[in-house]
């Protein structure tokens, strides 16, 4: 919660109130990465990495293809990764 407060902050900051989705689906994805060794799930890695790509992508693009591509994208990766984790119980 402290990184999407974070990123908010920032984006208020600098005035760019468009990039406050895309920081916050950064700011998400950081946090599989932190949780992938407490829960010892490797997909959280990828989740985290396929996950802070897309919202760097996300970017970089016009407004409505970047909420597109965030809610589209995000949302694959976060289904992928917790149905990768219900598979395998």
């Amino acid at each position: 919660m402290f990184l999407v407060w974070i990123s908010v902050s920032l984006c208020y900051w600098l005035r760019r109130a468009d990039l406050i989705w895309p920081s916050i689906a950064f700011a998400v994805s950081l946090h599989f990465a932190l949780l992938a060794p407490l829960f010892r799930l490797q997909i959280y890695y990828a989740t985290s990495a396929i996950g802070c790509a897309i919202s760097l992508i996300g970017m970089s693009m016009e407004l409505q293809i970047r909420l597109l591509l965030l809610g589209s994208g995000m949302g694959a990766v976060m289904w992928g990764g917790s149905h990768n984790k219900l598979a395998k119980e």
